[in-house]
């Protein structure tokens, strides 16, 4: 080869790689970045309910509360040292039932839960809740919204709210 194919080769080699490692990364759709939270398909996956009756015994031990674990009601997956699950819960305490937000940490090579996160869903600057406007966790910015949407929902409803609660980020 001559000196200048050499050249035009070390050109078109870098960029070549970065295209295609580009593609893989993006794979065709922004939300397929590695470390975005995507959603669950199935919240009767029997890994997701394992997790999900996971981070409630873990919150009973960590607390020293009683709660019971009823459903999952919707649910996110993050890539990253690991997965995240990021759920939302129904679970009964006493006769009261009530929706938890938690964030559970798995390397299932390593045989390995944390539990991360645990917390209430309450009404706040969003109208989390049932009282302003619908039923449902987001009834306050725009309506009634099911249960089952909250996690798709909630980013959009962030935004039209200008806040963001429980430390999720959008």
């Amino acid at each position: 080869m001559t000196l200048k194919s050499h050249s035009i080769l070390l050109i078109i080699l870098p960029i070549l790689v970065a295209s295609i490692e580009v593609s893989a990364a993006l794979g065709g759709r922004k939300g397929d970045l590695v470390g975005s939270w995507q959603p669950i398909e199935n919240l009767n996956d029997p890994i997701v309910q394992e997790i999900a009756k996971y981070a409630v015994e873990e919150h009973n031990k960590q607390a020293k509360t009683n709660l019971l674990f009823l459903s999952v009601v919707s649910g996110e997956t993050q890539v990253v040292a690991g997965t995240n699950y990021r759920l939302v819960i129904s679970a009964k305490d006493g006769a009261a039932v009530h929706k938890y937000q938690t964030v559970v940490w798995v390397k299932p090579w390593e045989n390995f839960r944390k539990l991360t996160s645990f917390e209430e869903l309450k009404v706040g600057a969003c109208g989390w809740g049932d009282g302003a406007g619908g039923v449902g966790w987001l009834g306050g910015c725009g309506g009634a919204v099911a249960w089952e949407k909250v996690c798709l929902m909630a980013r959009n409803c962030w935004a039209k709210c200008g806040s963001t609660p429980l430390g999720w980020g959008c």
